[in-house]
């Protein structure tokens, strides 16, 4: 029983000083947008839109994105 006792106390000691509210939020997380969107493939450059919560990138449709 001996050989037990200090294992659980330091186990227990452990257990309860994790805080589960140690969120860590940048003070600027309100201000942190998206505010430009570029995809290059094959050596072409195509800017996105956006609005609201959508990006939408327009590429002709005889560029191939597989390797986008």
């Amino acid at each position: 029983m001996k050989t037990y006792f200090l294992p659980m106390l330091l186990s227990l000691f452990f257990l309860g000083a994790c805080d589960k509210n140690d969120e860590i939020v940048p003070e600027d997380a309100d201000e942190n947008f998206i505010t430009s969107v570029v995809m290059t493939v094959d050596g072409k450059s195509y800017t996105a839109d956006i609005a609201d919560n959508t990006v939408t990138i327009t590429v002709p449709y005889t560029v191939s994105l597989n390797n986008a």
